[in-house]
């Protein structure tokens, strides 16, 4: 007998080791961000790299779950397929909440059986180990794709971000060519993006295409052209405000070289593309007129805006270094004013304004450069507060209101009165108080019941959906966007899955927020949106619709017309 327990011990402890060898078949590697920098509620790029020493092909589905805000935890799901010893790189795009303390990724084969799970520490109280870093709305974050030349990693360490309210920090994220997004909402996070002196043919039509909706959709980006000419066949070059001529020798006019911060007294002779305005094309005459030499230029695409340089600043030499931090300074303003203010300053899009480190005391009379009041503390932005004025008409439903408080106190004398006096004289007439525990215990059960069903005819009623859309859209143009907020009440809990759906449309979910959040205060986020993030969209496959509460929703995409 001892002999054969033995032996199903060992059996028992193969076959775990074998499971255990199951369970480690993938290397998962995961970055977030840009550099880990992002904004809380709004889309962040995340790259996941999946590795694996299979022998055949593997076909499933990657699920990436984060708690996205105070209510909703999004889960995206992304299908792939493996082939072996061919790492395979996903590029998704979610939200995360602030402080969001945990990420789970797994990865499930195609009947479903999890096959690998990892829970990864986005968040932690020591600012150095986090994933995650927090840009404040008084910050200016600056996205970097290509080479970094002429001081431009220097702008967080010698800039500082200044509004009519507040100072804060400058801060810049590069991605190498093969983690750079491949959708749109991936720059959501952005305020200016750099494109420098890029080798066009490192990214696929895709992530070109992602460039060029973001910024027809409000983006900002300051494309500076070098050795790599930018194809002619682009989807970027469609929307650029300038037609891009072969390059040739040019002397800078002294006039540019001071408009941009540097020595003025030197000739300055480079190789540029130049510059044509096409006739279409609105061009932002605010930025100076240096257009007509061809060297530079500021214009419009869709709703967004887009500088040009030329040539590369590396041309500028050593001679120009020690103005290069103003010279960036003042490129990275000159693409973000609009017209409207550039009389009064070079004040961004939003009211900030970048400035050299030793301008920043004086202007602002406030803390020490690039300042912030904690780093576990977030105040809402405009854009997410103005979401807030929105949701408050979401949940003004009928089936929403509270009960009166009227019924519960008619409920809880009703069940005293049973349980008291009507149950002992009825039970003493019929010479039964012996089983005043089995009728107690019965009024309890039948008022439990009658309350749980009372309660639900009370907030039923036919399902209700309510939206508010935003249509934005260019004249004459192909340019237009819209923006949907929806609530979602349905008068019995369940899973709801949502049809007639377009491929382009990126939903998620979406909550009222207090207007300042501390690290320490954890929102449990109980909903969860599950939502198929693949071929440019991200769409709720399944909805859990709770009926003590609404289901709100965010949805964006680009129109046709």
């Amino acid at each position: 007998m001892s002999r054969i327990l033995i032996a199903v011990g060992l059996l028992l402890a193969c076959i775990s080791s074998v499971q255990g060898a199951r369970d480690i078949e993938f290397n998962v590697d995961f970055f977030c961000g840009w550099d880990g920098y992002y904004r809380p509620m709004e889309g962040t790029p995340v790259e996941i790299s999946i590795g694996s020493d299979l022998k055949e092909p593997f076909s499933g589905s990657l699920t990436m779950m984060a708690r996205q805000d105070g209510i909703n935890t999004l889960s995206v799901i992304h299908p792939f397929v493996l082939t072996p010893e061919q790492p395979l790189a996903a590029p998704l795009v979610t939200k995360f909440a602030f402080a969001a303390d945990q990420c789970s990724l797994t990865i499930r084969d195609e009947k479903g059986r999890t096959r690998w799970r990892q829970t990864i520490n986005t968040w932690d109280y020591s600012t150095q180990n986090r994933m995650l870093r927090v840009v404040q709305e008084q910050d200016l974050l600056i996205g970097l794709i290509g080479q970094a030349q002429f001081g431009l990693l220097r702008l967080p360490q010698e800039t500082a971000c200044l509004s009519d309210r507040s100072q804060g920090k400058v801060y810049l994220g590069s991605k190498v060519p093969r983690a750079v997004p491949w959708d749109w909402t991936g720059y959501a996070s952005l305020d200016v993006l750099v494109i420098c002196d890029m080798d066009w043919s490192f990214l696929q039509p895709q992530q070109v295409k992602a460039i060029r909706e973001w910024i027809s959709n409000g983006g900002t980006a300051l494309l500076i052209l070098g050795q790599h000419p930018l194809p002619a066949d682009s989807a970027l070059a469609e929307v650029l405000p300038f037609r891009i001529e072969g390059p040739k020798q040019v002397q800078v006019p002294s006039q540019a070289l001071l408009e941009w911060g540097l020595d003025s007294s030197r000739t300055q002779t480079v190789t540029a593309w130049m510059l044509l305005p096409k006739p279409s094309a609105v061009i932002d005459k605010a930025a100076g007129d240096l257009e007509a030499a061809g060297l530079y230029g500021v214009g419009y695409a869709g709703f967004g805006r887009v500088a040009v340089l030329g040539f590369t600043p590396s041309q500028l030499g050593d001679v120009q270094a020690g103005g290069s931090t103003a010279f960036w300074t003042r490129q990275i303003s000159a693409c973000c004013r609009s017209q409207a203010s550039a009389a009064s300053g070079l004040q961004t899009a939003g009211g900030r304004r970048i400035v050299l480190a030793g301008q920043a005391p004086q202007e602002a009379g406030g803390p020490p450069t690039g300042s912030n009041p904690s780093d576990n503390y977030y105040r809402l932005s405009v854009s997410q507060n103005a979401s807030n004025q929105v949701m408050e008409y979401l949940y003004k439903l009928e089936q929403m209101k509270p009960l009166s408080i009227w019924w519960i106190v008619l409920t809880l004398m009703a069940l005293a009165l049973l349980l008291g006096p009507v149950d002992y004289l009825v039970l003493k007439k019929l010479d039964k108080l012996p089983y005043t525990w089995l009728t107690s215990t019965g009024w309890i059960a039948v008022f439990t019941v009658g309350a749980y069903f009372g309660v639900q005819w009370f907030r039923g009623g036919a399902m209700e959906v309510r939206a508010v859309s935003v249509l934005d859209g260019v004249a004459d143009s192909p340019c237009a966007w819209a923006t949907c907020y929806t609530s979602l009440f349905a008068p019995r809990s369940g899973d709801y899955r949502l049809s007639g759906l377009v491929p382009n449309q990126w939903w998620s979910g979406i909550s009222p927020m207090r207007q300042e959040l501390w690290s320490y205060q954890r929102d449990a986020a109980l909903q969860q949106v599950h939502c198929l993030q693949v071929d440019g969209g991200n769409l709720p496959v399944s909805l859990p619709v709770n009926m003590w509460t609404v289901q709100p929703l965010i949805s964006e995409w680009s129109l046709d017309k």
